[in-house]
């Protein structure tokens, strides 16, 4: 990506947080060209680090200043992919802990997937997630945690209504990255993307994406403790459902087969998981007959044929 110019990036800088550089007050002025010779003319860690900036007491030096510091030795030219991640990070380690837990799990979608904004806050209140606030249901608190990720450009805005309600976001693939690296480093979400990357996995995943067609799982892999299990290619090689204790939320796509593909996987134990809250299927008339998964009143099911 084409960096920025200087006086483009203060602009983006700068409009971020006051609205124009007019309007930053004079003892921020020094600190801030230090902010921006380290975020190297990077939009994303431009838009980062003054989103991170507007989300606090804009006039607070002291606050400016440990951003400063926080980046360290980071060089603004030339940028590595370690550098960047230091630069998103800081607004990571700035969320408050409901948020970072929202935030990692949209590492349980593809990348470059366009998520829905009703479906996303749903997940986040199945996985418990979600505390009630004074005077709101559950499913307002969480669209609440979804705008303040989308304020501090941590998600992108997709589909917008005419007054500003946004409908889809997206993730930026470098934010994904983050994600990812955090959620390997916290055991948060294990991605099965090639044959042996869970064979490294010694640890008990909690959320799997699973998304290579064809993939099987070693039998040392414990999934007792999976309270998230996203499979996105269609695998058939899914592990027994009678592993899956304390399941939460169940999400498979077979829109990927063929009309003719003749393939199926059994769901019917899917009624045995007591803590199962969300189940999305995609295609489930050609990986599955619905009307033999007998559902309970406590999950909640959406299927597209």
């Amino acid at each position: 990506m084409k960096p920025l110019s200087g006086e483009d990036s203060r602009k983006l800088f700068f409009d971020r947080i006051f609205f124009s550089e007019e309007a930053c007050p004079v003892q921020l002025r020094h600190v801030s060209v230090d902010i921006l010779k380290k975020c190297g003319g990077l939009p994303l860690a431009i838009i980062s680090i003054s989103s991170l900036l507007a989300s606090g007491s804009s006039n607070q030096k002291e606050r400016w200043e440990h951003v400063q510091n926080s980046l360290g030795s980071v060089l603004g030219t030339n940028l590595t992919l370690e550098a960047i991640r230091q630069i998103l990070n800081l607004s990571y380690k700035n969320l408050p802990h409901h948020l970072k837990t929202c935030f990692l799990y949209l590492g349980m979608f593809p990348e470059d997937s366009e998520i829905l904004k009703y479906e996303l806050v749903r997940l986040w209140i199945s996985e418990g997630f979600v505390s009630k606030a004074h005077g709101q249901s559950l499913e307002q608190t969480a669209i609440s945690y979804f705008n303040e990720l989308i304020n501090r450009s941590l998600i992108q805005p997709v589909e917008i209504k005419t007054d500003g309600t946004v409908l889809t976001c997206k993730v930026h693939d470098m934010l994904l990255d983050l994600i990812l690296y955090k959620s390997a480093e916290e055991n948060f979400i294990t991605v099965v993307d090639n044959p042996d990357s869970v064979a490294r996995q010694l640890q008990k995943p909690r959320r799997m994406l699973f998304s290579l067609d064809g993939a099987t799982l070693p039998g040392v892999v414990n999934m007792s403790e999976v309270r998230s299990f996203a499979n996105y290619r269609g695998s058939m090689h899914i592990p027994s459902l009678a592993e899956f204790k304390y399941l939460r939320v169940f999400i498979t796509d077979f829109t990927s087969f063929s009309a003719d593909d003749n393939r199926k996987i059994d769901l019917t134990r899917l009624c045995e998981l007591y803590q199962l809250r969300h189940i999305r299927i995609r295609g489930c008339g050609k990986g599955l007959e619905a009307d033999s998964v007998p559902w309970s009143k406590k999950m909640r099911c959406v299927e597209e044929h």
